[in-house]
């Protein structure tokens, strides 16, 4: 994309890029599944997501969450 946009919106483009690494039907298959819809809950008094408590990072709920920003963190 360079040469279309300016030095800010390119940097930004290419932080987009790096942090959503998933792509776009990739994105649009995972947020159609079961655990991508079942994802986010937190316990009372607590805010973060059970989990990403886990320690845990494939089939958690908090790389679901991740997932359906577009961003899986087990590749």
């Amino acid at each position: 994309m360079t040469g279309i946009l300016n030095d800010t919106q390119e940097e930004t483009y290419q932080q987009f890029k790096e942090l959503v690494n998933m792509q776009p039907q990739e994105l649009a298959d995972w947020l159609e599944t079961d655990q991508s819809k079942s994802v986010g809950h937190v316990r009372d008094g607590e805010d973060e997501s059970v989990g990403h408590q886990s320690g845990e990072i494939a089939d958690t709920d908090w790389c679901y969450s991740l997932k359906n920003w577009g961003h899986d963190p087990t590749p």
